[in-house]
């Protein structure tokens, strides 16, 4: 946990989107020439239906959506319980 408090002082944020996400077609393969597009779409006009990340995200229908992250904050405690009440042994 040390380590991701101090990562701003180890690594240099990068001036470009790391990754892109956007919606295909059943059936639609996308191609690098596609994924190099939509990131640079990412990177000039920011998180739109047509290029987006998970910090901003559009669904299917491209309507910008919003998580709840009460939600997800109480689904991460309910995984954390289950994974020290249950531990693994490798």
């Amino acid at each position: 946990m040390e380590a991701l408090k101090k990562r701003s002082e180890w690594f240099v944020k990068p001036e470009w989107p790391t990754y892109v996400a956007w919606w295909v077609e059943d059936g639609e393969t996308p191609t690098r020439e596609d994924a190099a597009r939509r990131l640079e779409h990412l990177h000039d006009k920011g998180s739109t239906p047509h290029a987006f990340d998970f910090k901003t995200p559009f669904d299917a229908d491209g309507i910008a959506w919003k998580m709840d992250r009460s939600k997800i904050q109480e689904r991460a405690k309910t995984v954390k319980a289950f994974n020290e009440n249950n531990p693994v042994n490798y």
